[in-house]
Parts: C-alpha cells; structure tokens; sequence
C-alpha cells in the first residue's frame, strides 16, 4: 500500500512539472510583433495587390522610416499615380532620378504623369531632352511623345513616325486614328452662315439639324408672309412689326446656324479625344509591366 502511494505521488510530481514547465515555455515565449518591419511589408503588399493603394501606401512608409528602399519609393509613387495624385506620384518618382536599378523606369513614369494631366507640352520637352542610345524605355516615351499630338493643337508630325513606334497590334488603331485627325469632318461655320443667309434653316441641315432647319425656314417664310400680307392691305402697323420679327429670327438663324456648326465641330473633337483615350488606356498607356512590384 505504502509503494503503491509512493508511485502515485511520483507520477503526479512529473506530470505537474511538465505542465508547469510548458505553461512557463508559453509565458516566457517572445510574443509576435505584428508591426515588425517584415510584417508591416508584407501587409503592404497584401494591401497593394488587392489595389487598396491608400493603405499600402501608409505601410510602406512606415517601412521606409526603419529602412530605404527604391522599389517601395515607386510602388508608392505608383500608388499616387493609380489614384489619379499625379503631383504626389511625381514626387515620388522625381527621387529616384538617381537610382541605379529604376532611373530609367522612373523617367517613363514622370513623362506618363505629365500626359495624364494633360501636361503636353511638358510630355515634349522630357522626350527631347532625353537619350535614345542608353534607354531602355525611350519606345515606349515615344508613343506618348507622338500621342501628344493626337490630342493638341499642333500639327500633326509625318505618318512615318507612327509607323516607326507603333508596334503591328496598335499601329493599324493608331493609323486610323491619324486619319481621322487629319481629316475630322468638320462643318464651315461660313458655309453655314452663308447657307441660311441664302435659305433660312439651310445652314442647320447642313450641319445635320435637319429639324430645327426646317423649322426655321418654315418660321422666316411664316413671318415674311405676314409682314408681306399686311403691307399689301396697307396695315402698316402690323407689317413693320411682323417686318421687325422677321428680320431678328432672319439674324438668329444665320447666328443659330454658325453656333451648330460650332457645336458640331466640338463633338468632333471631343468624341476623338474620347475614343483616342480609351485606346491608350486599354494599351496601359504603353507602360512596360514592371515585374519587380510582384515581390
């Protein structure tokens, strides 16, 4: 009985040293530190990935407080770019001018801001000023550079530069495109005017206002019938008014038929821009795929 209690007693002391050593294991342990720079970039890059670019950003800059890091600076310049923060994007970009590994990567980026904000001429000036010989992206500048004129004022350069740049999967659009620059369709206000001066309302069909076109010409004939009607039964009261209003509709639509073509021309222009803009988009603006920002 004695050697039977004896065993029993020794069991319990092993098996309450190995609880109590194991429950001092767990509360010695180092506790996880989430906010360690390796977590905080990899939950950057989580959040990156999944395009929450506000957050990612926060993350990598905390990161770069303990750390430097090219490729951070220009996934957060990226960032800044995807939400449209094009000045902050720059910024970002503009600091690694001098990177060994991105310069180059960053000089795109820089000239592709600039075109997203519309910035033309600046888009020129980063082109010329740049280095054909030792740039690994100047093709992809280039497309940008010879965009720019797609969507200004400025003459358009020869048709052989879009035939040099442009790959065969973009160069058939963008030919198409450059013709329809060329040659937009557009209405001759003078024509217009000189049409309605001639036949109210003419100068509004021209323009495809077939409607209102016929409507003026059918008011201006109303109204110069009246004026006509009561000088020829000597009312001359009511002629010199219906004369009156038929001279100020007579001059609102000939003025009415220059603004048509006016608004018709700008629908030109704006529906080319649109469409010449989707097409750079769906091309991703000619940017290379930067591999690097998968790590």
């Amino acid at each position: 009985m004695k050697v039977n209690t004896i065993k029993y007693f020794t069991v319990f002391q092993i098996i309450f040293v190995l609880l109590n050593s194991n429950l001092i294991g767990q509360t010695t342990a180092a506790p996880t530190n989430y906010f360690s720079i390796r977590n905080r970039l990899k939950f950057g890059n989580d959040l990156f990935s999944q395009k929450d670019y506000l957050r990612a950003i926060d993350e990598y800059q905390a990161v770069l407080k303990k750390m430097r890091s090219d490729t951070l600076l220009f996934k957060i310049g990226y960032s800044y770019e995807q939400m449209k923060c094009f000045p902050k994007a720059n910024s970002f970009y503009q600091k690694l001018l001098n990177s060994k590994s991105l310069s180059e990567i960053a000089k795109f980026e820089i000239l592709k801001t600039n075109f997203l904000e519309g910035n033309y001429g600046k888009v020129k000036t980063l082109h010329i000023s740049q280095d054909s010989s030792d740039n690994a992206y100047y093709p992809n500048e280039a497309k940008l550079f010879y965009s720019t004129y797609m969507l200004d004022q400025n003459e358009l350069p020869d048709s052989s530069n879009y035939k040099l740049w442009f790959n065969e999967a973009t160069q058939s659009e963008v030919m198409k495109f450059y013709r329809r620059k060329i040659n937009p369709g557009y209405k001759s206000e003078t024509l217009a005017a000189v049409l309605s001066t001639v036949v109210p309302g003419l100068g509004k069909i021209y323009v495809g206002e077939t409607g209102d076109g016929i409507t003026a010409f059918l008011f201006n004939s109303i109204l110069g019938f009246l004026a006509y009607d009561n000088f020829r039964a000597h009312h001359k009261l009511r002629a010199w008014i219906f004369t009156g209003l038929t001279a100020l509709f007579y001059g609102g639509n000939i003025y009415g038929s220059i603004s048509a073509a006016q608004i018709y021309n700008a629908g030109i222009r704006f529906n080319f821009d649109k469409d010449f803009k989707v097409f750079l988009n769906n091309h991703n603006y000619f940017s290379p795929k930067y591999y690097f920002m998968n790590k």
